[in-house]
């Protein structure tokens, strides 16, 4: 005869190990917090000249309709590379300048003395086009990158500020690695622009902006 306190201990213990066939089941994990996304890095100016103070390309001459084409070339020192590219011309205080409707800009890596309408792609040194103008910037696209050490050429391909840019003297060099560009339509050829003699190094205001990298 089984003694009845064996089916008491069985009964608690199938009880305290979940027996049956029923089974407790805890709350679903839940799912992992995303990381927020970081917030992107700050536009910072990377080079610029505010040195000029003569009036020099702009709006139509003589009361034409053509507008000069403009240019400036540039090297960067600082030891980065650069996304996030915004470039625009300065007046003598500092200002950007407002830009011509349909506005564009060509980054180089070389010199271009050819006629700014056909400066594209196929190009040789063709770095990027412009994707829109904010305000007085040429914006490009953010996988554009500018690398530390490098001369670029800024050539306006389509029309240039409705204003004068500001230039600075030939016989002193304001910025060293850089000279101003100008066209006299998108119909004409790039030329280095000098007053007195080809040997002026001749620039104008002009900021460059982007992302470290």
């Amino acid at each position: 005869m089984v003694d009845r306190k064996w089916f008491v201990v069985l009964a608690l213990c199938a009880a305290a190990c979940g027996g049956g066939s029923s089974s407790a089941s805890g709350p679903a994990p839940s799912a992992p917090t995303p990381a927020p996304v970081p917030a992107p890095a700050p536009i910072l100016t990377i080079t610029e000249l505010t040195a000029g103070v003569f009036g020099a390309g702009g709006g139509p001459p003589n009361g034409g309709s053509s507008y000069p084409t403009l240019g400036q070339s540039l090297v960067i020192t600082q030891p980065y590379s650069y996304s996030g590219v915004r470039f625009r011309w300065l007046d003598d205080k500092g200002n950007g300048l407002s830009l011509a409707a349909g506005a564009s800009m060509t980054i180089l890596t070389r010199e271009y003395l050819g006629l700014a309408r056909n400066i594209g792609p196929a190009t040789p040194g063709f770095l990027a086009q412009s994707v829109r103008t904010e305000g007085s910037d040429y914006v490009f696209d953010e996988g554009v990158v500018l690398n530390t050490g490098a001369t670029y050429w800024f050539l306006e391909n389509v029309i240039a500020p409705k204003s004068l840019v500001y230039a600075t003297q030939g016989n002193v060099d304001r910025y060293p690695g850089g000279d101003y560009y100008s066209a006299a339509s998108v119909s004409d050829p790039f030329v280095r622009v000098w007053v007195h003699d080809p040997s002026d190094r001749i620039d104008v205001n002009f900021r460059l902006s982007g992302r470290i990298r």
